[in-house]
Order: structure tokens, then C-alpha cells, then sequence
């Protein structure tokens, strides 16, 4: 089994969310016990980025620039069996 690595991890709504240093957000399912990349962010550039647990949605925070800093809240929602 391969090891996988991440940068950052905490938890909402009892999932395990990892961010992984092939930049894509995943969440742990305990119930099948295997990693899953969270779906609707395929054009969200999190390159360098810095991922918080912000009152149970994740916040992103980026340098663009020397002075300029750009961020975004993610909501997750359960659809079915993915979030």
C-alpha cells in the first residue's frame, strides 16, 4: 500500500479533510476506509496555498503578489456518499 503525504489536515462533520501535496483537497471515509479527492474544485488553483477549518468550512489563503493576498470559503455538502 503507498503512503501518502499531506500538508495539512483537520476535521468537519466527523470527515478527516487533507490537503495533499499533489495540491487536491481529499476527505477520509472511515465506513470503507479509503482517501477521496473532493469533488467541484477541478479549476480551483490551490497551488501554494494555505488550507484552514474556518466555523466548519474551509478557508484558502494565497499570496498572488508581494502585497496582494487572495482567499476563498469552501462549503461542504454530502451527495450521497460524496462530498
Amino acid at each position: 500500500m503507498g503512503e501518502k503525504m499531506y500538508d495539512n489536515s483537520f476535521v468537519i462533520n466527523d470527515k478527516i479533510i487533507a490537503f495533499g501535496t499533489n495540491c487536491k483537497i481529499e476527505y477520509f471515509d472511515a465506513t470503507v476506509r479509503t482517501w477521496t479527492m473532493v469533488k467541484g474544485l477541478r479549476d480551483f488553483d490551490i497551488l501554494n496555498s494555505g488550507l484552514f477549518k474556518l466555523n466548519g468550512k474551509i478557508f484558502v489563503i494565497k499570496q498572488q503578489r508581494h502585497k496582494e493576498i487572495s482567499f476563498k470559503v469552501i462549503t461542504l455538502q454530502m451527495r450521497g456518499l460524496e462530498i
